[in-house]
């Protein structure tokens, strides 16, 4: 497993764990204390100190393929994280017109925000592990 994948497989565990912590939060202290969870993610941080390469000059660490999985992640993560950026804005609105306000809290924007960077990470860990899958034995290092 190279480091690309340890960091997506580190990446997937922190931002369940902080999922899991909002939900808990969330149903024992309310909203206000729930978005503390997120500060979990922040550990998504230390990837580059945990999870840095080293310097092998008989192999390769990082060709034309990494490259090319790391992009396709990218666009694929970008895609969805928009995706369900517009799909929570439009949901608020929906739901709001539903009940006939005119207006949308305020407090409803940090978390379509946050929900759409949560997508961004998993969507794009997840995305790198299974292009790697697929990509056959040479992702493995």
């Amino acid at each position: 497993m190279n480091s690309e994948q340890k960091v997506a497989w580190f990446t997937i565990a922190v931002c369940s764990s902080a999922l899991i912590a909002f939900g808990i939060l969330n149903s024992l202290y309310g909203m206000p204390v729930a978005f503390a969870a997120f500060s979990l993610l922040g550990l998504t941080g230390f990837n580059p100190l945990l999870f840095r390469q080293h310097r092998n000059l008989k192999r390769v660490e990082f060709d034309e393929r990494d490259l090319s999985i790391q992009r396709r992640a990218n666009v694929t993560a970008g895609m969805c994280s928009y995706l369900i950026f517009v799909i929570s804005c439009m949901g608020v609105w929906f739901i709001q017109f539903q009940a006939g306000k005119e207006e949308v809290g305020i407090s409803v924007f940090p978390m379509i925000v946050t929900v759409g960077g949560i997508m961004l990470f998993l969507t794009r860990s997840v995305a790198i592990i299974v292009l790697y899958r697929i990509g056959g034995s040479h992702a493995e290092g």
